[in-house]
């Protein structure tokens, strides 16, 4: 593995005060945290049967970093790519928005995502490391990678597709994804769909872009070589008022080499 690789420095955050926790968290030396998403338990659902031990694993978008931590203390070396500062994810450009309030607000959040990261980091004494980047620049020098994940962060980007190739080419045994799906979609409904969120009646909602059909992810990773596939369909509560929401894992082991370009001479 190259040495040019730079991994960001951790944050000291001593105080849950002003962060913002995207995961329910048990932390050593501060006790309950509680957030929107409480994954606690649920290996089997976010999992599978995925054996860390010994894997290198790419994490695509940590958020307070309850999966790769769990991933940690299941025996992997987990690299997390998160965006640097200053460097807000794909917005949704909507014309009635107003940019100086949606990228102060963003940017804001941001910063507060992070440090409940590295709060938890410290707090469970962490070795997982962070790439400051986009997901569509990870550095392939930092790879090979076993298993690759991507948890509820496709739906942020504009180019998802580039995103998973991008980071796939690097991965060489598993890669596994967790989005949400419409509640009416079943494993016998037609179609890979893939719905246009942003919606020019809503400036507030700019930063999903789309809703993707469990189907139309199993169809992408296939693509892309990783064509034994495990689909676990789930539900998780979310927020204050505990909304039961539907996710969809998708386990899918690398059955052919990555599509590599003819070079001209």
């Amino acid at each position: 593995m190259s040495n040019a690789i730079s991994y960001a420095e951790p944050v000291e955050v001593d105080s849950p005060d002003n962060c913002f926790w995207y995961h329910t968290m048990d932390l050593p030396g501060h006790g309950l945290v509680e957030g929107a998403w409480d994954f606690r338990g649920q290996d089997e659902f976010f999992f599978s049967n995925t054996k860390f031990a010994g894997k290198r694993v790419l994490e695509i978008g940590p958020a307070t970093g309850a999966l790769g931590f769990r991933m940690e203390a299941l025996g992997a070396e987990v690299t997390s790519v998160e965006l640097p500062s200053g460097n807000n994810w794909d917005v949704v450009p909507l014309a009635a928005a107003n940019p100086v309030r949606v990228f102060a607000g963003r940017e804001t959040n941001m910063r507060r995502v992070k440090r409940s990261y590295w709060l938890s980091h410290r707090a469970l004494g962490s070795k997982n490391r962070v790439i400051s980047c986009s997901a569509y620049d990870t550095p392939h020098e930092s790879g090979p990678y076993d298993i690759a994940y991507f948890a509820s962060v496709l739906t942020h980007m504009q180019n998802p597709f580039q995103a998973l190739r991008h980071n796939l080419d690097m991965t060489t045994e598993r890669v596994i994804i967790v989005e949400q799906y419409h509640p009416d979609w079943t494993p016998e409904t037609p179609g890979a769909n893939i719905t246009f969120q942003p919606d020019c009646r809503n400036p507030d909602f700019y930063d999903t872009w789309w809703t993707f059909t469990p189907t139309a992810l199993v169809k992408m990773v296939g693509v892309l070589g990783f064509e034994k596939v495990v689909l676990v369909l789930h539900e998780q509560l979310c927020g204050k008022d505990q909304t039961p929401v539907p996710l969809a894992t998708i386990i899918a082991d690398r059955t052919r080499p990555p599509f590599k370009a003819i070079q001209e001479n």
